[in-house]
C-alpha cells in the first residue's frame, strides 16, 4: 500500500516538465532582480509579482531567498561549465577554444548568469558547491591557455594568471553589459574577442623592458601619534580596510560587523560612532576606494601609453596588499542607497572616461590600432575587477606579476606576436 501511494504521489513528466521550466523561469528572473539590485534588496514579493504568482506560490518552488540565491549561482556556474566543455570541443587550439568560448557568450537561449556577489550569503556546504564549481570553471579556462601556449597559438604567459585574466574579463560583462547598448551583440563580442586576441597596440609593437621597482607608488608619512583627530582617522582607515577585505572576500550579506571590530580589537559601539549602518560602511568603503584608485597612479609621470597601463596597473595592484588596500570589487554597490550608488556610479563613470581617453590618446600617438575605446575599457576593467577577490599574498605571483600579465593581454593579447 505504501508504495502504490508512493507512486501516486510522483508527478507524471508532462507536471515535472512544466515544474521545471517554471523554475526555470523563475530562476531567470531573479538573475536579473540580484543582478541589478543585489541580493540583500531582492524581495521576494516583487519576484512573484513579476512572475504574476502569488508569493505563496512561489515558495512552493524554492523554501527561501537563500535556496533561490543557490539556485541562481548553481544555474550560473554550470551555464559556464557548459559553454567551456563546447568550446573545448569545438575547436583544435587552445587560442581557438577561448575565441569560440567568448563567441557564444551571448546566444539569448542561455539566459544571463549571476553576479557571484554574495556567495558568503549560502550556508556553507551550498557555498562551497558553488566556489567549488567555479574553481573548476577558472581551471578549465587555465588549461585552455596551457594548451595554447604548447600548440604555439598562444603567446608564452603564465597560464594560471591568463586564465584568471581572461574568466575575469566575462565575468565582468555580468556587471556592465545590458541589450540596451547601442551594439549588435555578435559584432560586440566580435571586437572583444579581437581586444583580446591581439591587443590594442599596433601588430609591430613588442612588449617594453620596464624596470620593476619597489614600490611603484610613494609611502604614505604615518600619523602624528599625539594629533587626536590623525589617529581617529587612522581608526577609521583601519575598519575601512578589514570591512572592505570582508565585502570582496564574501559579500556584504555575510560580512559581520562584530567580528570585524573584534578583529580590531575595538567595541561594537566603536562601530556606530563611525557608521550609521552597514550601508554607510559600504558606502565609506567606496569613496576610500575612488581615492585610492585616482593617488594609486597620480604618480605616474610618463606620457606614453604603453609604459603608462603597465605602471598603473603594478601600482594599483602593489598598493592593494599595503595599508592603503585593498581596492574593491564593485559588485556590491547595487547595496547603495539610491544617493549614494548615483555618488559611486558617477565616479566610476568618470573613471571609465578617463581610460577611454587614455586609450583614445595612445590611437591619436599611433601606438594603439583602431579599436572600439569603450569596449577595450570593458577588457581592462575586467582584467582588475577580480584581483581583490582571488589575490592573496601567499599566493603564487606578486601583485607586480599578476599586473604585468594582465596588462599583457590588454596591451599585446593571447595571440603571439
Amino acid at each position: 500500500m505504501q508504495e502504490v501511494t508512493e507512486k501516486q504521489r510522483k508527478p507524471s513528466p508532462r507536471v515535472a516538465r512544466k515544474r521545471a521550466e517554471r523554475l526555470d523561469e523563475i530562476i531567470r528572473v531573479a538573475t536579473r532582480y540580484f543582478n541589478r539590485r543585489g541580493f540583500l534588496a531582492t524581495r521576494m514579493e516583487e519576484l512573484a509579482d513579476d512572475l504574476g504568482m502569488n508569493p505563496a506560490t512561489l515558495y512552493h518552488y524554492v523554501k527561501g531567498k537563500e535556496e533561490l540565491a543557490y539556485k541562481v549561482y548553481h544555474k550560473s556556474c554550470l551555464m559556464r561549465r557548459e559553454q567551456l566543455e563546447s568550446a573545448y570541443q569545438a575547436e583544435d587550439t587552445g587560442l581557438g577554444r577561448i575565441q569560440h568560448f567568448m563567441l557564444n557568450l551571448l546566444h539569448k537561449q542561455q539566459g544571463r548568469p549571476a553576479i557571484l556577489s554574495e556567495i558568503g550569503a549560502l550556508k556553507p556546504e551550498w557555498a562551497d558547491e558553488i566556489r567549488n564549481i567555479q574553481r573548476g570553471n577558472i581551471l578549465f579556462v587555465q588549461r585552455m591557455v596551457a594548451d595554447g601556449v604548447k600548440d604555439g597559438s598562444i603567446a608564452r604567459m603564465d597560464p594560471f594568471l591568463a586564465g584568471i585574466g581572461i574568466l575575469g574579463i566575462v565575468e565582468w560583462m555580468s556587471f556592465w553589459y545590458t541589450s540596451r547598448l547601442p551594439y549588435d551583440p555578435d559584432d560586440m563580442m566580435a571586437k572583444l574577442v579581437d581586444i583580446v586576441t591581439h591587443g590594442i597596440t599596433k601588430k609591430s609593437a613588442k612588449p617594453p623592458e620596464i624596470p620593476r621597482s619597489e614600490p611603484t607608488y610613494p609611502a604614505p608619512a604615518p600619523p602624528n601619534p599625539f594629533d587626536r583627530e590623525a589617529m581617529s582617522d587612522l581608526k577609521l582607515q583601519q575598519f575601512l580596510r578589514v570591512a572592505m577585505e570582508s565585502f570582496n572576500r564574501v559579500g556584504v550579506h555575510a560580512t559581520s560587523i562584530d567580528q570585524c571590530a573584534q578583529q580590531l580589537n575595538l567595541t561594537k559601539g566603536a562601530f556606530y560612532y563611525y557608521f550609521r549602518n552597514k550601508e554607510e560602511l559600504l558606502y565609506l568603503c567606496y569613496k576610500r576606494a575612488v581615492e585610492f584608485n585616482w593617488e594609486a597612479t597620480k604618480h605616474i609621470k610618463t606620457q606614453d601609453p604603453v609604459e603608462r597601463e603597465i605602471l598603473q596597473r603594478r601600482s594599483l595592484f602593489e598598493r592593494h596588499v599595503t595599508e592603503d588596500g585593498p581596492f574593491p570589487t564593485y559588485h556590491h554597490v547595487t547595496f547603495l542607497n539610491p544617493e549614494h550608488r548615483e555618488e559611486i556610479m558617477g565616479e566610476l563613470m568618470r573613471m571609465q572616461q578617463v581610460d577611454e581617453n587614455i586609450v583614445a590618446n595612445g590611437m591619436a600617438q599611433s601606438q594603439y590600432r583602431d579599436v572600439d575605446t569603450y569596449l577595450a575599457e570593458k577588457v581592462r576593467a575586467g582584467l582588475t575587477n577580480w584581483f581583490p577577490t582571488w589575490y592573496s599574498p601567499k599566493g603564487r605571483a606578486t601583485p607586480a606579476e599578476v599586473a604585468d600579465n594582465h596588462s599583457y593581454i590588454l596591451l599585446f593579447g593571447l595571440a603571439p606576436r
